[in-house]
């Protein structure tokens, strides 16, 4: 529910309206994706704590907090010229993402010591399955939102999506507070490039990485721009573009159960390859 009410085609267009440039939005889509290099100062630190639920929470609900002055403080001031508001909003957005990238490997950690092994693709692959329906249907009712106010801009309908998808954001991570936690296996005090270098060593790993990182490039440039691409030069309407962007979990919905049983069965490799 926080992803579709806050990074929807209504985000953009919000953006839109306070004055952003193509240059913003190539910020906006970039700097926000740089921010995964603090996954490895997670990593390391997950490393070391004996209890990583406190950190991922505080995180977590933190950087989601961040998406309330980013959309409500350009109509508190009314004052402050518009575009001031856009590096306030990217910036709010980039520390978003870089404390969820940090608390991110402190959750797969904390899971990984939850999940029985057997069943771990098939336990994640209905997880996503889920998650990604609710993706699918919260797009749909955030198009129903823009469609009904048709003609309220987005600079007042989006602070008020935003805002229900933030309260939504929290009480998920205020949930965790409920799931148990083993104690962490700590790996000792081992020097942090060290430990990043040592899964480089492995030749398979090294093609893997070389392989992700080239897909990552070539469809990550172009989605930066996709959806003012879809708002601008496409003139779709700001419901419809929501809609689109249903189908993304649509598509993984129906197939996700399916490459879980698949991945538990013959292992990951031969999925990989497929």
């Amino acid at each position: 529910v926080f992803i579709p009410c806050t990074m929807s085609p209504l985000a953009t267009d919000f953006v839109r309206g306070l004055g952003a440039t193509d240059l913003h939005f190539g910020l906006l889509g970039g700097i926000p994706m740089m921010m995964v290099a603090c996954q490895f100062a997670g990593a390391f630190l997950s490393g070391s704590l004996t209890r990583r639920k406190s950190w991922f929470m505080i995180m977590l609900i933190g950087g989601r907090l961040l998406y309330l002055p980013a959309v409500l403080l350009p109509g508190l001031f009314p004052g402050v010229s518009r575009e001031a508001w856009v590096p306030v909003f990217i910036g709010c957005v980039a520390l978003h993402m870089a404390m969820m990238h940090f608390a991110t490997p402190l959750w797969f950690s904390w899971m990984g010591d939850l999940i029985p092994a057997r069943i771990l693709n098939r336990y994640w692959a209905e997880r996503h399955r889920y998650l990604q329906l609710t993706w699918a249907v919260s797009f749909m009712v955030v198009a129903a939102v823009t469609y009904l106010g048709d003609g309220i801009p987005s600079g007042v309908l989006f602070p008020i999506v935003a805002t229900v998808g933030v309260v939504a954001g929290v009480v998920d991570i205020v949930l965790f507070r409920w799931i148990d936690e083993p104690a962490n296996v700590r790996t000792g005090a081992r020097h942090p490039f060290e430990l990043l270098m040592e899964p480089l060593r492995h030749h398979n790993y090294r093609s893997f990485v070389l392989f992700t990182c080239a897909f990552s490039a070539a469809t990550l440039f172009a989605a930066a721009f996709m959806q003012i691409y879809v708002l601008k030069v496409m003139l779709v309407p700001r419901w419809q573009a929501n809609l689109m962007w249903c189908g993304i979990g649509l598509g993984s919905y129906f197939v996700a159960r399916f490459w879980g049983r698949l991945a538990d069965r013959h292992g990951h490799r031969p999925i990989l390859l497929i």
